[in-house]
């Protein structure tokens, strides 16, 4: 037999709980999207410019003078 409840709006607490559910989802994809820019300029900063990642190594002593200044004309 067919309800008459549901055509007056009257549908108990399942129209809150898909509002609830509804909200629930937004909020998770907006933190994906966050997550994933947050990684992606997490991932360019960590790069970064070879030339600075030169100067780091040279800096560290990882390399000398005369290797510092080939790489950076080979570089640029």
């Amino acid at each position: 037999m067919y309800d008459y409840r549901m055509m007056n709006g009257d549908s108990g607490a399942w129209g809150f709980v898909m509002m609830l559910f509804m909200f629930v989802f937004l909020v998770l994809v907006v933190l994906a999207a966050v997550h994933f820019l947050r990684g992606q300029q997490y991932i360019n900063k960590q790069h970064g410019d070879p030339v600075d990642i030169v100067k780091e190594r040279y800096a560290k002593g990882e390399i000398d003078k005369a290797e510092f200044e080939r790489l950076k004309k080979d570089l640029r």
